[in-house]
C-alpha cells in the first residue's frame, strides 16, 4: 500500500537524489568492483528518492515510507559495502590470514608508532593510542589481524542485510575511530564512513527499513520495541493477574 510523504520528507529525498546523482556522475562505471557496485547502489537509491519525491508517495513495504528511511538506508548500505569489500580483500589477499597472518597489520601498526606520526606539536597519532599500539596491538598482531578481517566482514554484512543493525553500526563506528586515531585519514573514506555510521547508530527506527531485523517476528524471532515501532505496531505490555 502506498503512503503519503510529508513535505519535509519529499524535500529530503529530493536533496538525497541530487547528492547521489553527483556520486554516480563522479564515480562512473569504468572503475573497479568497489566503484561499480557503489555507483549502481547510488543510482538505484537515487532513482527511488527522486521518484518518490516527485510523486509524494512511497510504497509501504518494509518501512520505506518512513521519514528518513532512504537516507538511513543509503548510509547503512554505504558503510556496509565499504567494510565488506575491505574485509574480503584482506581475507583473499596476503598478510592477514593463514600462514602470513599478522604481517599486513604490522605495517599499519608500525606506521602508527613511527616518529613522524607521534612527534611534533600536534602529532597525527595521540600518545595514548601510540602506547596502546606499542604494548597491546603489536605484541598480538596475529590475533588483531584475524579480528579486523572477520570484524569488517561481520559489520559489513550485518549493515547490508540489516541484522543486529545498531550493534553492527556501533562496531563500525568503533573500527573507524580506531583507524582515525591511528592517523589513517589519508585513506579518504574513514571520515565519511564515521559520519554515516554515526547516523545509523543514533538514527530513529527508520534505520530498520529493508532489513532482516524488521522481519524477525515472521522468522520466529523476538523483536524489540524499536523494531515493532518501525512496523507501525505498538508494543502492548500484558500484565498478569497476581496469583491467588
Amino acid at each position: 500500500m502506498d503512503m503519503q510523504l510529508t513535505f519535509q520528507e519529499r524535500g529530503l529525498r529530493g536533496v538525497l537524489a541530487l547528492l547521489l546523482a553527483v556520486v554516480v556522475y563522479r564515480s562512473g562505471f569504468s572503475g573497479d568492483a568497489l566503484t561499480t557496485v557503489t555507483t549502481l547502489g547510488a543510482l538505484a537509491i537515487g532513482l527511488a528518492a527522486a521518484g518518490t519525491a516527485l510523486l509524494g508517495r512511497s510504497t509501504g513495504v518494509m518501512g520505506l515510507e518512513q521519514d528518513h528511511a532512504l537516507a538511513f538506508l543509503t548510509a547503512r548500505l554505504y558503510v556496509g559495502w565499504e567494510f565488506t569489500h575491505a574485509g574480503w580483500e584482506k581475507l583473499t589477499g596476503e598478510g592477514w590470514v593463514g600462514g602470513s597472518a599478522g604481517t599486513g597489520i604490522k605495517g599499519f601498526l608500525g606506521n602508527v608508532i613511527s616518529a613522524p606520526m607521534t612527534t611534533g606539536e600536534h602529532p597525527a597519532v595521540p600518545m595514548w593510542f601510540a602506547d596502546l599500539t606499542r604494548h597491546v596491538f603489536l605484541p598480538h598482531a596475529e590475533i588483531m589481524s584475524y579480528a579486523i578481517v572477520f570484524g569488517e566482514l561481520a559489520v559489513g554484512l550485518g549493515l547490508i542485510v540489516g541484522l543486529f543493525t545498531r550493534t553492527a553500526a556501533f562496531f563500525a563506528v568503533t573500527l573507524n575511530l580506531a583507524f582515525l586515531f591511528g592517523g589513517s585519514t589519508s585513506a579518504g573514506t574513514n571520515p565519511q564512513m564515521l559520519v554515516a555510521g554515526l547516523l545509523v547508530l543514533t538514527g530513529t527506527a527508520a534505520i530498520y527499513a529493508l532489513s532482516i531485523d524488521r522481519i524477525k517476528p515472521h522468522l520466529g524471532l523476538d523483536a524489540n520495541d524499536e523494531t515493532r515501532a518501525s512496523r507501525g505496531r505498538p508494543h502492548v505490555k500484558v500484565e498478569r493477574a497476581p496469583a491467588a
